[in-house]
């Protein structure tokens, strides 16, 4: 059942990509407006995602959700080279002196396990730049997406 529970997570958060990179290649929303992603925030998830499925990968617990974060995050952050917010803010650089921090943390205990966590944590500090763009451009990022990464934290 467990097995089934993690492939279905996968699904569901790699499902959250569809509406996201429609929006982003595409446009949404009634006035068909383009989501743009934050570089920041994307190249800092793309990393994490990938230490953390690394880090799982080591400690044989691999599960679907990790997979499909990672997978998805690596689409949306090469469109956003292309799509996302031009520039590069204050708030993108402490987001991302954060991540390399936590990336530190984990080479200096070498502890997948702590690499793990501090993924996490950081993860949350490389959100900022999303969650000031979508503070001030509620536009920029389509719900539906966002719907389903966090129901693929239910099963």
């Amino acid at each position: 059942m467990r097995w089934y529970l993690s492939q279905l997570a996968g699904i569901i958060f790699l499902a959250g990509f569809i509406p996201y990179i429609k929006a982003i290649v595409w446009g949404a929303g009634p006035n068909n407006e383009k989501a743009k992603p934050m570089k920041a925030s994307w190249l800092i998830w793309m990393s994490l995602d990938g230490l953390t499925l690394a880090g799982m990968y080591v400690e044989h617990s691999v599960n679907g959700q990790i997979i499909g974060a990672t997978t998805g995050a690596v689409i949306v952050f090469l469109l956003s080279l292309k799509y996302g917010k031009p520039g590069w803010t204050r708030v993108d650089t402490w987001s991302l002196i954060g991540a390399i921090a936590g990336i530190g943390l984990w080479w200096a205990f070498d502890s997948p396990v702590l690499g793990i966590l501090m993924a996490q944590v950081t993860g949350l500090v490389g959100a900022i730049p999303t969650f000031v763009n979508v503070w001030h451009h509620p536009q920029d990022e389509p719900r539906l997406g966002w719907c389903f990464f966090w129901a693929s934290c239910l099963p």
